[in-house]
């Protein structure tokens, strides 16, 4: 019967990691989580970061890649911190071969400062602010939307100005409904 090889770190890092994970004792664990809590009565709650998390609230049995953290704690157990390192460095391995493939295949093209000239176009830059008046209420009556207040149109504005105001605030109705 052949014999089975020892778990190769650098070809399957999170089982590694995970299987270490195993090994840490209560008391490790609770050390770790007194730091976390120390950090935060401190420093406050907004102080703790997503890495602190990571890094002293330990799984009990297992981790997602996305869980592991960047930096280990001297209190880890030696083999979670060595699982640490031989995960962060194929990590570090496969990141530097994507990076050179695509520096190897992509064409770089600097696009800061020169932007693409399409006639008819006018770019502006900000930045900006927005000002408005907003409109009073209206109510509803039986001839539609009309200002109550005793700024709002009186009977003997001229037809020219009832209907643009009419038409106005129609238009203000429909944007702030969509909104």
């Amino acid at each position: 019967m052949a014999q089975a090889a020892a778990p190769n770190p650098s070809l399957e890092p999170t089982r590694y990691g995970n299987t270490a994970l195993k090994s840490v004792k209560l008391d490790v664990r609770q050390k770790l989580a007194d730091k976390l809590a120390g950090k935060q009565k401190h420093k406050g709650k907004r102080a703790v970061t997503e890495a602190d998390r990571h890094r002293w609230t330990l799984p009990k049995d297992a981790c997602q890649e996305w869980e592991i953290p960047f930096h280990s704690d001297p209190d880890w157990p030696q083999p979670v911190q060595e699982a640490l390192a031989a995960y962060r460095a194929a990590w570090r391995s496969k990141m530097d071969q994507v990076n050179g493939c695509i520096a190897a295949n992509a064409e770089m093209e600097e696009v800061i400062d020169k932007p693409e000239e399409a006639k008819g176009i006018v770019r502006v830059a900000g930045p900006f602010t927005v000002e408005g008046v907003r409109p009073g209420e209206l109510s509803l009556g039986k001839s539609g939307l009309f200002d109550p207040t005793p700024n709002g149109l009186s009977a003997a504005a001229s037809p020219r100005r009832r209907q643009f105001f009419s038409a106005a605030t129609d238009l203000w109705c429909k944007f702030f409904s969509t909104s």
